[in-house]
């Protein structure tokens, strides 16, 4: 697999967890953090390039992705989205460990 479709794939699982949880918008800046944090090392140009085909994300605006999602699309909450980001790279860590 290509260091580019792994990237891409964890977009895709973070992403999506995300909207499950009910988050419209994540900044990019939250996803630059937790790819780092997994040790994933990625360029905003080339990130933005790979959200582009992310089918969850509808646009990327003034540094902020936006889900694929009916109804009002809400101005993120940085201090909500850290905690969720925090919960699942937790959650990974200690799949990882586990292992």
């Amino acid at each position: 697999m290509r260091y580019n479709d792994l990237i891409r794939h964890t977009l895709i699982d973070l992403l999506s967890v995300m909207t499950a949880e009910g988050a419209t918008s994540l900044s990019l800046d939250t996803i630059e953090k937790t790819l780092d944090a997994q040790g994933m090392h990625i360029d905003e140009q080339e990130l933005r390039d790979l959200l582009d085909t992310v089918p969850v994300v509808n646009t990327v605006k003034d540094d902020v992705v936006f889900f694929n999602k009916e109804g009002e699309v809400d101005a993120p909450d940085p201090e909500q989205q850290d905690k969720t980001v925090a919960k699942l790279a937790k959650k990974k860590v200690d799949k990882e460990m586990s292992k």
